[in-house]
């Protein structure tokens, strides 16, 4: 991805992907200045601390075959810092505007103490920002937006035990009325309600919990999640041979008043809860189709379903025909009776040679067969049989424009000819050194 060109390095991670009313693509991505759940952050030497974490947003106007770098939403207007910020953004985008402006664009970015929201009303040219009160000590903020103005934020809250259950809730906000407020110096942002997508007894009634990005059609949201239902667990990733795990969607057909619970598949699936990845996604299009994919780190659980996501049918693991050895972080997105799914993958390796990865994407059309392609630039490495976790990020984005795939992932810069492949030379300083790469797939 392009560079911000106020900063000596671009490195940048977690990127997510949100699609425009028009159709124009909006993609995030974080460069945080320390230490995060997944370990140290590339600290750029150049620019810390004078300008610590950034919150990078690139936009492409024909379709994700080229992007353009637009703005840092946190830079703290006419300062050298960000706000408080810098982990686990993400971005949407209204489906309608509001008066004579283009639609309102959000970004939320997370941090230890705080989640900070910022609106644009003029394609990301200007900013301003909010602080969305009453959440602390959470992990990975989610939007959806509906409307010129409607917007739902899901979050994980934090319980800080093991075997207690971190329950996902879903936050209204009104974003035409907080950019009004911030306006008028307002800093704080407060919801319209925050509705918990099962009841809070499961705090207590269950173990360890996982959600992915929720998703809005019309006036149902979506929101996805795997509990494991084993107590105790044989181990903090719930995935030991007699741990039990249900996937499920909490679906809401009244703008997130309440939630109802659609089970998926319950069993012995293997899902890893604690790698330090979302390991599941979900999309759903206007049409009824609804698809989730879930990793066990080595292969895909595939669930498809035809009636708007109300019952769901196991299908073949999406990664089935690539015969690879292991399979992780799906992202996945849908549209007009298509889906499209992204992970990465690794080959076999020989003994005591490294695990190779790379960007794996599949793309199914009505009920044909997938058709699966490998993108040919190495991303990563771990060693001879690992699995990838989160060596390159706990998630990334994906979206399906007109037949087209696109992704916008996370490549590091410690892999052997990275430099080639637009990664800064040579990659200094503690950290991943981690960048943000975009494909097109025809």
């Amino acid at each position: 991805m392009p560079s911000d060109p106020s900063r000596k390095a671009h490195y940048a991670w977690e990127p997510q992907i949100a699609v425009g009313p028009s159709g124009e693509l909006w993609a995030i991505g974080d460069s945080c200045d320390g230490f995060v759940q997944e370990g140290i952050c590339q600290v750029d030497t150049a620019d810390f601390p004078k300008q610590p974490p950034a919150t990078m947003l690139w936009r492409s106007t024909n379709g994700g075959r080229s992007w353009s770098f637009v703005s840092d939403p946190m830079r703290m207007v006419g300062g050298l810092s960000d706000l408080p910020a810098g982990y686990d953004s993400d971005v949407a985008v209204a489906t309608a505007p509001e008066g004579n402006h283009p639609p309102l664009i959000y970004v939320v970015s997370n941090w230890a103490g705080s989640i900070e929201l910022a609106i644009s009303e003029d394609n990301g040219h200007s900013w301003v920002t909010s602080s969305l009160n009453g959440f602390v000590a959470t992990d990975r903020p989610w939007l959806a937006a509906s409307g010129p103005c409607t917007l739902y934020m899901s979050i994980h809250p934090l319980t800080g035990a093991f075997d207690v259950a971190s329950e996902p809730v879903v936050a209204k906000y009104n974003g035409c009325q907080i950019l009004a407020a911030a306006k008028a110096g307002q800093s704080i942002a407060i919801p319209k309600r925050v509705t918990p997508v099962e009841p809070l007894t499961q705090d207590v009634a269950a173990t360890d919990q996982d959600f992915a990005k929720l998703r809005i059609v019309g006036s149902s949201i979506y929101q996805p999640y795997v509990t494991c239902d084993s107590d105790p667990a044989t181990n903090l990733s719930c995935n030991g041979r007699a741990d039990v795990e249900t996937l499920a969607v909490a679906v809401s057909h009244n703008e997130g008043a309440s939630f109802e619970d659609v089970p998926v598949a319950t069993g012995h699936m293997g899902i890893n809860l604690n790698d330090g990845t979302w390991p599941l996604s979900l999309a759903v299009d206007s049409h009824g189709l609804a698809v989730i994919v879930a990793d066990t780190g080595y292969s895909l659980w595939t669930f498809v379903s035809h009636n708007s996501g109300m019952s769901w049918k196991e299908r073949l693991p999406i990664d089935a025909g690539l015969h690879w050895s292991f399979a992780g972080v799906p992202s996945v997105a849908a549209s007009n009776t298509s889906y499209s799914v992204g992970w990465y993958a690794s080959p076999p390796a020989v003994p005591n040679h490294s695990q190779r990865w790379f960007l794996a994407t599949a793309l199914v059309q009505g009920n044909a067969a997938p058709t699966i392609t490998v993108l040919p630039t190495e991303l990563a490495t771990t060693p001879y049989n690992t699995p990838l976790a989160d060596t390159l990020s706990e998630s990334f984005g994906a979206a399906l424009v007109h037949g087209h795939q696109v992704f916008v992932y996370t490549q590091s810069c410690a892999v052997a000819g990275a430099a080639l492949h637009g990664c800064p030379e040579p990659p200094t300083g503690p950290g991943r050194q981690l960048v943000v790469r975009w494909a097109w797939i025809s």
